[in-house]
């Protein structure tokens, strides 16, 4: 494999928005970079395809020891929105076995869908 210094593309800030990349840049500092590019053999992008299938091989492998021992779910959310005074979080913890859901909400001071003083901003008008 060799790197090449190349010239960034024109407007690469778009095009690679267009992909759904759109944090290419944090506090001023290009995350993606757009000054050089990887030149491969075949061999070598045959040894990254064989590495590549046999990774995927050995997670498939494992996802069903993992699926075929499990007997719950573990859950988490971290929410915030504009239904709470400073858009604050609502964190909870949970874990599903069976028909049974147990949930830990960490800031019981703070309403699910948002709060009285700010409008209910999170939920819907349905009855």
């Amino acid at each position: 494999m060799r790197r090449l210094d190349i010239e960034p593309r024109p407007h690469w800030q778009k095009r690679v928005e267009e992909f759904g990349l759109t944090f290419h840049t944090l506090n001023g500092v290009p995350y993606w970079d757009e000054s050089a590019c990887y030149q491969f053999s075949s061999r070598e992008i045959d040894l990254l395809e064989e590495a590549t299938q046999e990774l995927h091989r050995l997670c498939l492998e494992l996802v069903g020891q993992v699926i075929a021992d499990r007997d719950h779910v573990l859950v988490g959310k971290e929410r915030h929105d504009i239904g709470r005074p400073n858009s604050g979080g609502y964190p909870i913890r949970g874990i599903r076995k069976g028909n049974l859901l147990y949930l830990q909400n960490f800031e019981t001071d703070r309403w699910p869908a948002g709060n009285p003083e700010t409008g209910y901003l999170n939920c819907d008008g349905s009855p």
